[in-house]
C-alpha cells in the first residue's frame, strides 16, 4: 500500500479541516469590541510596565501600539506564529504538507487565546518570532544574545521558543555537544536580556524592574522557600496540561518515545532541547515565586505540538499515518474548548456594552461619570451573565470585578470616566436601567449593576 500518497491526501484533507477551524476562530476573535482593562488602548503611557517588567520594547513602541487596531494585530499575530511555527516543523520534518498542520496546530494553544484579549501588547514579540525565522543563525553567539535582548524588551516568554529553531539541526548533527551548546548560549541570551533589560529601566526611570505587588513576588531566600516557589510553578504546570486531552497528551509522549528510540543517537539531544523548551518559563517563575498564568507558558504548548513534527520525521508509513490523525484530534478538542472561552469573554462585554447602550444617555453631557459597583456585585453579574447563555470559562482571567468592567465605558468614549467603589451614596436616588442602576447629582453621573435583575431568572 502506497502510504505517502495517502498521508498526502489525509494531510490535506485534514489541513482544510484545520483551516476552516481557525478561520472560524479568527472570526470569533474579530466579534470582540471591549478589550482588558489594561490594554495599551485605555492607558496613556506606558512608563509604569517599564517599571513594573522592564518592557523598554513596547515602551518605545508604546504610540504606534496604541493606534494599531486590534483586529489588525490578532490576524498579524496568528500569521506571525503560523510562519514561525511552519519553519520549525519543516526544518524538522521536510514536509510541506505535515508542517501546515503543525502550524494551524499551534494556533489552538490555551496561551495565544489568553493573551490575544491583550490584542496589541505582544505585537512586537510575535514579530520577533517572525524575524528570528529569517535572521542569520551562522552566528548562533550573536543570534540568542540579539533576540534574549529584544524578546526581554516586550515578552520574555516568547524568547523561550526560540530553540524549536535548531531542533532541525540537533537531528541531522546527532552531536550532543552541540545540542548543549544552543541550550547555553540561550540561556546565555536571556541573562544578557535580562540585565539589559534592567539597566534601561535604570536609565529611564531611576530605579531597577520593581515587580508589582499585584504579582505577589515571594523571592527566594531560604531552601524553604525554593521548596514553595517550585512547588507552586509545578501545580501551574499540572493545571496546563490539564487544558489538553490528557489520553491524546499521553499518546503523544509514547510516540516521541518510540520515534527517538529508533535513533539512538539523537535521544539524548533531542530530548534535552524539547525538555529544556518544555519547562523554561516554570524554571524562570521559581527565583521569584511568581504565579504562571494561562496566558504565559507558550513554551510548553509549543514544544507538546513540536514533538508530533518530531514524531513524524522519524517514523514511516502507518505510523506517520497515525501522528496525522493524533494531531488533528489534539488540535480540535483544545478548539472546542477555545471558543466556549471566546464566546464567555465576548458574551460577557457585549452584554455590559449593549445593556450600557440601552440606557441612550449621552454619558459626555455630564462633568463626570463615575462606576461605583463593588468587585462583588461586578461578580455577582457576570455569573448571571453566564448561568442565562450557559457560558463556560476553561481558562481566562474571569471578568468578575469592577475595574474589568472600565474597558466597557471606554470603548464606548465615555469622557471623564472613573471608577470608586468606596463612595458614599447613600443621598443619590438610582433609577433602574435594566442591568444599570444610574443616579446624577450636581451634573455627575453615577453607575452600578443592578443585582436585583436575576430574581426568578436564573434558568
Amino acid at each position: 500500500m502506497n502510504y505517502t500518497a495517502i498521508n498526502k491526501i489525509i494531510c490535506v484533507s485534514l489541513g482544510l479541516f484545520l483551516v476552516i477551524i481557525t478561520a472560524n476562530t479568527l472570526l470569533h476573535l474579530l466579534d470582540i469590541t471591549v478589550w482588558r482593562h489594561d490594554a495599551v488602548y485605555y492607558y496613556d503611557s506606558y512608563f509604569f510596565k517599564l517599571e513594573e517588567e522592564g518592557r523598554w520594547l513596547n515602551y518605545f513602541l508604546f504610540p504606534s501600539l496604541k493606534h494599531t487596531p486590534a483586529h489588525l494585530s490578532i490576524v498579524l499575530s496568528f500569521f506571525c506564529l503560523y510562519i514561525f511555527t511552519y519553519n520549525v516543523s519543516k526544518n524538522i520534518t521536510k514536509d510541506v504538507f505535515f508542517s501546515l498542520i503543525t502550524s494551524l496546530a499551534i494556533l489552538q494553544m490555551p496561551a495565544l487565546y489568553s493573551l490575544i484579549t491583550w490584542p496589541t501588547t505582544p505585537l512586537p514579540s510575535f514579530f520577533l518570532l517572525l524575524a528570528a525565522v529569517y535572521f542569520p543563525r551562522r552566528k548562533t553567539a550573536l543570534f540568542f544574545i540579539l533576540f534574549g535582548i529584544l524578546f526581554n524588551g516586550s515578552f520574555n516568554n516568547f524568547y523561550n521558543l526560540i530553540p524549536l529553531l535548531f531542533i532541525g539541526d540537533v537531528i541531522e548533527r546527532k552531536n550532543i555537544k552541540y545540542t548543549i551548546k544552543i541550550i547555553l548560549l540561550w540561556v546565555l541570551g536571556f541573562v544578557v536580556g535580562h540585565i539589559v533589560a534592567q539597566g534601561v529601566t535604570y536609565m529611564l526611570s531611576g530605579h531597577f524592574i520593581h515587580i508589582a505587588e499585584w504579582r505577589t513576588p515571594h523571592p527566594v531566600k531560604s531552601i524553604e522557600i525554593l521548596f514553595t516557589n517550585t512547588q507552586r510553578v509545578f501545580d501551574n504546570l499540572q493545571d496546563h496540561i490539564r487544558l489538553l486531552n490528557i489520553t491524546i497528551f499521553y499518546a503523544i509522549v509514547c510516540l516521541f518515545v518510540i520515534s527517538i528510540k529508533k535513533y539512538k543517537l539523537n535521544f539524548i539531544p533531542i530530548s534535552l532541547i524539547i525538555i529544556s523548551v518544555f519547562v523554561s518559563t516554570y524554571i524562570q517563575a521559581i527565583p521569584l515565586g511568581l504565579f504562571v498564568s494561562t496566558r504565559t507558558p507558550f513554551s510548553l504548548y509549543a514544544s507538546i505540538i513540536i514533538i508530533f513534527s518530531i514524531a513524524y520525521s522519524q517514523n514511516k508509513k502507518i505510523y506517520n499515518l497515525i501522528i496525522i490523525i493524533l494531531s488533528v484530534l489534539f488540535t480540535y478538542t483544545t478548539y472546542i474548548r477555545n471558543i466556549e472561552n471566546i464566546k464567555y469573554y465576548k458574551q460577557i462585554t457585549n452584554s455590559y456594552k449593549n445593556a450600557l447602550l440601552d440606557t441612550n444617555i449621552d454619558f459626555n453631557k455630564y462633568k463626570s461619570v463615575t462606576f461605583i459597583s463593588t468587585d462583588e456585585e461586578a461578580k455577582h453579574i457576570s455569573e448571571y451573565i453566564e448561568r442565562k447563555y450557559n457560558l463556560h470559562n476553561y481558562y481566562m482571567e474571569d471578568l468578575a470585578s469592577a475595574q474589568r468592567w472600565m474597558p466597557v465605558g471606554k470603548s464606548l468614549r465615555i469622557k471623564n470616566l472613573n471608577l470608586d467603589n468606596n463612595l458614599n451614596t447613600s443621598h443619590l436616588q438610582f433609577i433602574p436601567y435594566g442591568m444599570y442602576l444610574i443616579a446624577q447629582d450636581n451634573g455627575n453621573l453615577f453607575i452600578k449593576f443592578n443585582t436585583q435583575i436575576n430574581k426568578g431568572n436564573d434558568s
